[in-house]
This record gives structure tokens, sequence and C-alpha cells, in this order.
């Protein structure tokens, strides 16, 4: 039996095989980056709420003359993080109190 993350896994590891290259950019920042295949330059983002809830997103190169398939990683860099206080406040906050 096969359960949807074998699936996930299996497209993953035939789109790693089928990758022509690979572009490490930098997290939630658009960035211009090449196509090593044909050269062309265009731009880039990766989008996600957290790091560790990103993955590696796999597309062609959007050049008309170039087919290359490239995959897209995180380089490891992260935006600032925002100031002041984000914890999560406890519901009593919103009930009114402790019961």
């Amino acid at each position: 039996m096969t359960i949807a993350t074998d699936n996930a896994r299996k497209t993953r590891q035939r789109r790693e095989e089928r990758a022509d290259a690979t572009i490490d950019v930098p997290f939630n920042e658009r960035v211009e980056v090449a196509c090593p295949e044909c050269g062309e330059a265009f731009e880039n983002i990766i989008l996600t709420s957290t790091p560790r809830q990103y993955t590696p997103t796999f597309r062609n190169c959007p050049t008309w003359d170039c087919d290359a398939f490239l995959k897209f990683s995180w380089d490891g860099s992260t935006a600032e993080e925002p100031e002041g206080d984000d914890q999560q406040a406890s519901l009593a906050a919103f009930a009114g109190g402790e019961r």
C-alpha cells in the first residue's frame, strides 16, 4: 500500500534526478539569478513563513529558448527577525481572565 508521503518522496527523488542545475537563493528576498544552462537572468523569490517548512522548488527556466529544469534551494540565510514580542498571548487574556 502506497501512502501520500511515499508518493511525495518519490516525486522529489525523480525531480532531483531530472534537475539540470541547482540555484541557491536567499530566504524571503526577491533576487536576480542567472540560469546556469543559458546564462539569462530572471527574478526569483522563496516565500515561506519559516525555513523549517521550506522544501526545494523545481521549475523550468523562464527563458523561451532554454528547456533547463532547475532546482531552487534555500541558501541558509534568513531575513531579519521582526522587532518586539511575538509570543502568543494566553487564551485567558481573551476570556476575561482565569476562571
